[in-house]
């Protein structure tokens, strides 16, 4: 297969790296959505980015109150609908939409948006969170890493040098750039509501087993290796500090393998997909991958 030009990685993976940003800004997109519930959905309107959660403490009786939080691993990016919330790519095929749906006794508020770091989710989601939640589940750290940023490198002609080099540096500076982040995330999860159950769930592996592939068009073996291995390693931040901050850890390598995007049954999405959905789990993904993993953390604290 042959490798993209430059010129169009370059033009039509913009959208992959911005996600669901608006208004021409540097900064890192923060979701202005509020949250959804499994029994209500509010007004998508940026003023009410902060309301507090629709049903009241009164009325959840033996309910399960979960709230997940996230960037775009959480919000569904990858599944293919997005008719929960657009901006932030929240969608029923997303695992929150789909374990809530299964059960009647989860009362679900569903944070997160496409693009988040975790300066958005402390600034955006985690004011949201029921403060008398059982269950906050939260996928974040990517972003942070900046995976994404050395996705066209990957994908352009004659750039594996570039793209190598990329990946080794953010492997090595994955702890000094995410770690400290990421406990200060938990802590303002633990702050906000002090009874819940937190979970932090890790990245999948978009390769799971370095091959590449017809659907990786411009990611060499090498690269795809690399890929993997960079994943890893933001991974095995998020662990480290979720272990120290009590936060119960969540690793998704073993469910996912053999399921990568050059599988004979991809649960992650290679280039014949949408661009804003390279390297995301499918609704496949969610269903089989995702949400096995997360259902039983959904329990009463």
């Amino acid at each position: 297969m042959r490798r993209p030009s430059r010129a169009l990685v370059a033009a039509a993976v913009l959208p992959v790296l911005a996600l669901s940003a608006c208004g021409g800004s540097t900064e890192p997109e923060r979701e202005s959505a509020p949250p959804t519930s499994s029994t209500a959905t509010a007004s998508t309107s940026t003023t009410t980015a902060s309301a507090s959660p629709s049903r009241p403490t009164s009325a959840r009786g033996d309910r399960v109150v979960w709230a997940a939080l996230g960037d775009s691993y959480a919000s569904g990016t990858g599944t293919g609908r997005y008719d929960v919330d657009g901006p932030c790519m929240r969608g029923t095929r997303a695992y929150p939409e789909l374990l809530a749906a299964r059960d009647r006794a989860v009362d679900l508020t569903f944070l997160a948006c496409a693009g988040a770091t975790t300066d958005d989710v402390l600034d955006r989601q985690v004011p949201q969170v029921p403060r008398d939640a059982d269950v906050v589940t939260i996928s974040v750290g990517g972003n942070d890493a900046g995976f994404f940023g050395a996705v066209p490198l990957c994908l352009s002609e004659d750039q594996e040098k570039a793209c190598l080099d990329r990946l080794a540096t953010m492997r090595s500076s994955a702890p000094g750039t995410i770690g400290p982040a990421l406990s200060a995330t938990y802590a303002a999860v633990a702050r906000r509501a002090p009874r819940a159950r937190i979970v932090a769930i890790d990245y999948p592996q978009p390769f799971s087993d370095g091959r590449a592939c017809a659907a990786a068009q411009g990611v060499s073996a090498r690269e795809a290796k690399a890929l993997d291995r960079t994943v890893a390693a933001v991974n095995e931040v998020i662990e480290r500090r979720a272990k120290a901050a009590g936060v119960t850890y969540v690793p998704t390598a073993e469910r996912f393998r053999g399921h990568g995007v050059c599988s004979r049954t991809p649960w992650v999405n290679g280039l014949t997909s949408e661009w804003t959905e390279l390297y995301h789990p499918s609704a496949a993904g969610h269903r089989d991958g995702f949400a096995p993993l997360v259902a039983p953390h959904l329990r009463r604290s």
